[in-house]
Formats: C-alpha cells, sequence, structure tokens
C-alpha cells in the first residue's frame, strides 16, 4: 500500500484527528475529567479519578502517563468511529459512577 497514493495518509491523519476533537466536545460537559491541553492531533491527555482510570483499563487499552497526578493518555486511530468515541464516552461515564 502506497501512503502517498490519493492522499491516504492525509486522510488517515484527518479521521484520527477529527475523532479526537470529538471527543474532546463530548468530555466538554464531564466535570470530572480535566483535559490538560487543547487537542490539536490524535492524542487526548486527561486528569480524571483514579478509580476510573482502574474501572476504564478493565474494558478498554491506555496508557497511564503519570500514576500520582492520574494522567491518562488517550489516543484516536485512522479507523476510530464516531461510533467507538460514544462507546468510549459511555464507558467513561459508566466508570465515573
Amino acid at each position: 500500500m502506497q501512503w502517498s497514493q490519493d492522499n491516504l495518509w492525509f486522510k488517515n491523519a484527518k479521521n484520527a484527528n477529527n475523532m479526537a476533537k470529538l471527543l474532546e466536545s463530548k468530555l466538554s460537559d464531564t466535570n470530572e475529567i480535566k483535559l490538560l491541553w487543547p487537542v490539536e492531533a490524535n492524542e487526548i491527555f486527561a486528569v480524571l479519578l483514579k478509580k476510573a482510570i482502574n474501572n476504564m483499563q478493565r474494558k478498554s487499552f491506555f496508557y497511564v502517563v503519570d500514576e500520582n497526578r492520574c494522567i491518562a493518555r488517550w489516543v484516536t486511530l485512522f479507523n476510530t468511529t464516531n461510533e467507538d468515541v460514544d462507546n468510549f464516552i459511555r464507558l467513561i461515564k459508566e466508570s465515573l459512577k
């Protein structure tokens, strides 16, 4: 597969970045989560309760980049869908209960 063919690399990167922005916007009404920086690419760094991190990691893989401050790193990919984002939001909200 040629990444330069039909701008495939750009389409893939654009989707990943758009899905991260969608996730950011859907998190904006969640008071229990603080986003550390504005989303500019396909990564989101968020501070949330340790309990929520533990609950989420039972069902989803992501890195905790700072265990002491409970900072999670979530990454969207070229094939992330709106449904994936909605499911992740649902998982976050369930984990905060």
